[in-house]
């Protein structure tokens, strides 16, 4: 055995990749997700393929000499979110005619009572008040189409949420996703002008493919670890909604403004990630 290409880096087993590194079987994986590096427990690789620059420094700060080699890419799957773009008039078609749609990335709920109780961000409490927040915006901008996604939309069957359930379903501009095999998280992407997110992965990669991204940080979880600033971040509704007007009002020079965030946390190379990857 001479290279261990790694499916999903933080899972690796620091044991596994030491005795790689003992018997010099080189060991090579692309950062999955950014947020975990900031908190996981640190792992050990020979060749990393990270999103961009701040995720090398907290490599560097905190895994030390655990990370032989250091690439800056980008979000590996940057290259399906550009696929989907180019169709996104085709999907564009099988949605209500908005001037503007606004992707809202949820986080998910467990349908246990006690296993709910254990969660310290998408606690039901938590969660229902994002769903409440954007029907207040759909309210306050009608010009406004808004797509709620997640992992999954299990929570419609959990009765702590069955009014705002019944509230999403009477509004005239929102829309719960449902259809996973039409609405993947690319097509959904694709044909959203903006995204209010929980912090997700898929918010990350929105963020880097050159649209504009409010994560609502409410519950304060990663902004924690690291912070992408005023622009990005919004701690309450009312900022949200402040951030969304001025979107609206001029959706380009919003935008520009986020270029020296990107820059910071992902690589800016003309080639795609996984081309990228490949070329190594």
């Amino acid at each position: 055995l001479k290279i261990v290409l790694v499916g999903r880096d933080i899972l690796f087993p620091i044991r596994l990749a030491l005795a790689c590194r003992i018997l010099k079987i080189r060991t090579i994986a692309v950062q999955e997700r950014k947020l975990l590096l900031w908190f996981f427990s640190p792992f050990m690789m020979d060749h990393y393929f990270v999103y961009g620059h701040a995720s090398k420094e907290i490599l560097d700060e905190r895994f030390k000499s655990l990370i032989k080699n250091i690439y800056e890419i980008g979000p590996i799957r940057l290259g399906k979110h550009y696929e989907c773009i180019d169709k996104s008039h085709e999907y564009k078609k099988q949605l209500p005619d908005y001037k503007f749609r606004v992707l809202a990335l949820d986080v998910h709920s467990n349908f246990g009572f006690y296993q709910n109780g254990r969660r310290f961000v998408n606690n039901w409490k938590n969660n229902i008040k994002f769903y409440q927040d954007i029907l207040s915006l759909c309210t306050s901008f009608p010009e406004a189409h808004f797509m709620i996604k997640g992992k999954n939309y299990d929570f419609i069957n959990i009765p702590y949420f069955s009014d705002v359930v019944n509230q999403i379903e009477e509004a005239p501009n929102c829309m719960l996703v449902k259809d996973y095999e039409k609405w993947t998280p690319y097509t959904s992407v694709a044909v959203s002008d903006i995204a209010i997110a929980r912090h997700t992965s898929l918010g990350d990669e929105m963020l880097a493919l050159g649209k504009p991204v409010i994560f609502y940080e409410y519950a304060r979880f990663a902004s924690e670890f690291y912070d992408y600033g005023s622009e990005v971040i919004s701690f309450n509704f009312d900022d949200v909604k402040l951030k969304l007007t001025s979107f609206f009002e001029n959706p380009k020079q919003y935008n520009k403004r986020l270029d020296s965030i990107r820059k910071k946390f992902f690589s800016d190379h003309k080639q795609l990630p996984k081309q990228l990857l490949h070329n190594k």
